[in-house]
């Protein structure tokens, strides 16, 4: 069973060392420097751009009201033909401790809103999807073997 994580790390060398078994693994590997961003507009931009999101779920991206809502567009890409192939995903954000560093709470709802929404979803295979009229046992099944990594690492 995967186990998707938030880890904290220190030493640059070993996050190079991860960073290039994990794209050797074909892992999607979404590096960003924290110091740029720092609103919630810069976040939403960065992980848009950085994950190639398909325009549905760019759009109004002004509008919306938390980043729970942009989890949850996010997500429904989860077989998004641009994934195809791609065995899981990690997200770096580097120079951790300048990220969005004038806004602990917003800091605090970026972390909170991985934890609770993407990386179960990720590690549940899409269980929050539709089930398209499987059996409860079907469903469950199907979500497993769909199940991909997403790590998050914050590095400072």
């Amino acid at each position: 069973m995967i186990k998707n994580r938030i880890i904290n790390i220190d030493n640059h060398e070993k996050m190079q060392s991860i960073i290039r078994k994990a794209i050797s693994d074909g892992i999607n590997v979404v590096e960003l420097d924290g110091t740029s961003i720092q609103s919630r507009d810069d976040y939403l931009e960065a992980i848009e751009n950085s994950f190639n999101l398909p325009y549905e779920v760019r759009i109004n991206r002004h509008r919306r009201k938390n980043l729970h809502e942009f989890d949850l567009r996010y997500m429904g890409f989860v077989h998004w033909e641009g994934w195809v192939g791609i065995k899981g995903h990690m997200l770096v954000i580097h120079n951790y401790s300048g990220f969005v560093k004038g806004d602990t709470k917003l800091k605090h709802e970026i972390i909170k809103s991985f934890e609770e929404d993407v990386l179960p979803f990720w590690e549940q295979g899409g269980e929050f999807c539709s089930d398209d009229g499987d059996s409860p046992e079907e469903f469950i099944e199907a979500a497993k073997k769909r199940a991909k990594p997403f790590n998050v690492y914050l590095v400072d």
